[in-house]
């Protein structure tokens, strides 16, 4: 009897977050002046900005069809360590 062995390779892509590394300066000049700022429990700081994103998304009237306006609140959180670098961030549909 013939035993075969098979092997399965398993590529796994990590995707850097690009804020990861980035400065205090270089966050505020993208958003401005955050929401929300608080300790993170390290010395550093959690910012939090809030964005209502607006947009627009076709429905169906009596009359035809149509464009309804919607929203919804996008959170942005960046974690500072205590030099001011990014060490953690995420966004979040809300």
């Amino acid at each position: 009897m013939l035993v075969a062995s098979v092997g399965v390779v398993v590529s796994c892509v990590t995707m850097k977050d690009p804020w990861v590394g980035q400065t205090q300066d270089q966050v505020v000049a993208k958003y401005g002046s955050p929401d929300s700022k608080t300790a993170d429990g390290q010395g550093g700081q959690v910012w939090v900005y809030l964005e209502t994103v607006y947009f627009t998304r076709p429905t169906m009237t009596s009359h035809g069809p149509s464009n309804e306006l919607d929203s919804y609140l996008l959170v942005r959180q960046f974690w500072f360590d205590a030099s001011g670098i990014v060490y953690n961030h995420r966004e979040q549909q809300r």
